[in-house]
């Protein structure tokens, strides 16, 4: 993608930054800026990763650890060793449950950061997609036009105005049918809410 599609872009879904000294930022500096942005979204996707990562390793160290304890604690006088073992157990467990909601929120965060992305992209494709579907179009429009005006023949005029037709039914039904998509969508979202 070049700069100014870059730039087009950007523009296109609204994106403005405001320096600290009240400028908004324009053109390459606004690109620049934008994939700054990203890569800090970037950069915390992966610290949130690591931390996991560290979190399930300290997970299977104090398992570990508490096998250790309960190894120690048999030898033990037997009623000593009941309370010791209840004490300890129930101190780890309440590290271990503290890390494993942890563990469950950070992959939970991370979860719906991959979807916004994932989500982002799709709506990209989509962008894209349609876009090419116009140029195409216009492209045979042209060509139509171009074959009326220089006396091209019927039979060819015929076929490529058939394609165009069929072309510009091909959008609409796309159109129609990504728009029952996304009601759908929206009425499914409704109804997790609902069951919340």
């Amino acid at each position: 993608m070049s700069a100014e599609q870059q730039i087009n872009y950007l523009k296109s879904i609204g994106y403005t930054y405001t320096d600290n000294d009240g400028k908004e930022l324009k053109d390459t500096e606004l690109v620049t800026k934008f994939f700054e942005e990203l890569q800090k979204q970037i950069d915390e996707y992966d610290a949130l990763y690591d931390t996991v990562h560290a979190t399930k390793q300290t997970v299977e160290k104090l398992k570990s650890d508490i096998e250790k304890i309960n190894e120690e604690v048999i030898q033990n006088q037997k009623d000593l060793e009941k309370v010791i073992y209840d004490v300890i157990v129930d101190a780890w467990q309440k590290q271990i449950d503290a890390l494993d909601e942890q563990a469950k929120l950070t992959k939970e965060v991370n979860d719906n950061y991959v979807d916004g992305l994932n989500d982002a992209l799709k709506l990209e494709q989509e962008r894209y997609q349609q876009n090419q579907q116009i140029a195409d179009r216009e492209s045979m429009q042209r060509q139509l036009s171009l074959l009326r005006r220089s006396g091209g023949s019927a039979s060819e005029i015929a076929s490529l105005e058939k394609q165009l037709d069929e072309k510009l039914k091909d959008e609409y039904f796309d159109n129609q049918q990504k728009a029952i998509d996304k009601i759908q969508e929206a009425n499914e979202k409704q109804v997790q809410q609902l069951e919340l």
